[in-house]
């Protein structure tokens, strides 16, 4: 079986399943083997899910790490914005009275 599945396409959203079911060699089977066949498209189906399930858990948590930096980044800004301003207005006050 795992012989004939080597010119299987790979599956994806535009893959047409009688295209898979075809390529299997759906219509030529016994009832047997197309059980077989079934088991081994929900296979692919399975493993296609877990991978994609996969990749966007691992998106998830890039964008987290991403995010974390960017607000630790963010928030020193702020720190030395604020400072920048609080000197500038002592400065300014200062000036005003000379």
């Amino acid at each position: 079986m795992n012989q004939e599945n080597n010119n299987l396409p790979k599956y994806s959203t535009e893959t047409d399943k009688t295209k898979l079911l075809n390529a299997l060699g759906y219509e030529e089977a016994g009832v047997l083997h197309r059980d077989r066949i079934v088991m081994r498209l929900l296979e692919l189906n399975v493993t296609s899910l877990i991978e994609s399930i996969d990749k966007t858990t691992k998106s998830i948590e890039d964008a987290t790490t991403a995010s974390n930096s960017l607000g630790a980044k963010v928030f020193w800004l702020n720190i030395v914005l604020g400072t920048a301003t609080v000197a500038g207005f002592i400065i300014g006050i200062v000036s005003l009275f000379k």
